[in-house]
């Protein structure tokens, strides 16, 4: 899971998309470790860790938040960890991604926050220049990472 998931950051922060080879391969191997440990019980939790995954991005997509390399990214995750830890995930990402936007503002006033396929912030005084902007994969990466680093822990 950590391959996969430091394998699609890269891919997502440099290229900006998340190849479909990548997430096929690793959506099967997620089935597989599954289904090799638990059985058929397994596999309908990584069933559901993928729907559920996509289903949490879908009314993001449609308003424009999200792009399909975040769902393809949530969905691969959820075939791993199944339906419960991809909802804490989910939940733990966009946490990250607002504790980073607030400390991000208190430092930097003279900032606007766009949330439209990745973050993207930008200069109030001159509204043509983004300081940068961060994939929301990003974010779910690093929340998947850190449960899975919490899990592990406690």
């Amino acid at each position: 899971m950590l391959i996969f998931l430091s394998m699609a950051l890269y891919c997502n922060v440099k290229f900006k998309k998340i190849y479909n080879i990548l997430v096929g391969v690793f959506l099967v191997i997620g089935f597989l470790v599954n289904v090799g440990f638990n059985g058929n019980q397994g596999f309908n939790s990584a069933f559901l860790g993928v729907l559920i995954g996509a289903i949490l991005m879908v009314v993001p997509y449609f308003l424009g938040w999200v792009s399909l390399n975040d769902i393809k990214l949530i969905a691969t995750l959820g075939s791993f960890v199944g339906p419960d830890t991809i909802l804490t995930s989910a939940i733990l990402g966009t946490g990250i991604l607002l504790l980073f936007i607030s400390i991000y503002i208190l430092f930097r006033r003279k900032v606007k926050v766009k949330l439209s396929l990745n973050l993207k912030l930008i200069d109030l005084e001159n509204e043509e220049k983004v300081r940068f902007q961060i994939p929301l994969g990003f974010f779910l990466a690093i929340s998947a990472m850190v449960y899975w680093l919490l899990y592990i822990l406690f």
